[in-house]
């Protein structure tokens, strides 16, 4: 090969040969052309991220066990990076859910009036030990530190103290009641960051049940990501049709969600090796724990929520 074929990228100025440096990744191409050329490689790229998404998704939902072995084993030209999909879907299924809750909140305005006749009998009984006896046990339950009497609220949360005054209280339902939509929009946006702290939990559990047949994390966390980017999926395909199409679709769209358990099933089965009844009794007990630390997380943040 002469010389001549070496060209010097323009990123790091290592010599290689080729369209792409081996050293950074950086492209050869020059961009200082017709506007039709570019316009070309765009729709190129679009329709390349439109084939790569699909076959991902299909995968992500029935060849699971495929989708993270060529992740783990460095051959990821074919789909897209597990992570960078679930991103994509989450950012759409939070839009959705947004969205969806804005315009439930805009059709039942007969909530809101309840809401505020609620608020109206707290603030006749704010200073009868009823209404503190409730919030002690609502907080109880979620392990915050708490002391009530007719003046307020007492909150210890992670070693922190607080003082809520009995006014403050009730301030902060007739803002939930006035517009309870802000109020869940915080709500989820506190939730979408707690998942990316759930999701390595989730494949931490996944570890325990099945380190045996695969005793790197790695893969127990890309299955994990697997199993949330199919519950995203599937909820967003229920927000869409709740959106735009009739009732009786909506009818019977939520039976999509039988599919999450079909394909954790399955995918699980053919990441691990194990038998069916093996697979699903640890998939149970996986789920169970999961669970409870999602009502945990949930609860908590609920109560972040209103005294933030």
């Amino acid at each position: 090969m002469s010389e001549s074929t070496f060209r010097a990228c323009r990123n790091c100025k290592t010599e290689f040969v080729g369209n792409y440096c081996p050293q950074c990744g950086q492209t050869t191409k020059d961009y200082e052309r017709p506007l039709l050329s570019l316009i070309r490689d765009l729709l190129t790229d679009v329709f390349s991220f439109d084939t790569r998404f699909w076959k991902t998704l299909l995968a992500t939902f029935f060849m699971p066990s495929q989708l993270i072995t060529n992740y783990v084993e460095g051959r990821n030209v074919r789909y897209m990076p597990p992570f960078r999909l679930y991103l994509f879907i989450s950012f759409i299924f939070f839009i959705l859910l947004n969205t969806v809750t804005k315009r439930f909140f805009q059709v039942n305005e007969n909530i809101g009036g309840q809401m505020e006749k609620a608020t109206s009998v707290l603030d006749s009984i704010q200073q009868q030990a009823v209404t503190d006896s409730l919030i002690t046990d609502s907080l109880a339950l979620l392990n915050f530190d708490s002391n009530t009497n007719r003046d307020g609220l007492h909150l210890s949360i992670g070693g922190a103290e607080k003082e809520i005054s009995s006014e403050e209280l009730v301030k902060r339902f007739k803002s939930i009641s006035e517009n309870p939509s802000a109020y869940f929009e915080k709500f989820t946006n506190y939730i979408s960051w707690s998942l990316f702290f759930l999701m390595p939990i989730l494949g931490f559990l996944f570890w325990l049940f099945f380190r045996r047949n695969k005793k790197f994390y790695i893969s127990h966390f890309l299955f994990a990501l697997n199993q949330h980017t199919v519950l995203f999926f599937l909820a967003s395909v229920v927000m869409i049709a709740q959106l735009i199409g009739p009732d009786t679709i909506n009818q019977g769209i939520w039976s999509l969600f039988l599919l999450l358990p079909i394909t954790t099933i399955l995918g699980a089965v053919q990441l691990f090796g194990n038998g069916w009844l093996r697979t699903i009794f640890k998939l149970i007990m996986t789920g169970v724990f999961y669970s409870i630390l999602v009502l945990i997380v949930s609860g908590t943040i609920l109560i972040i929520a209103f005294f933030t």
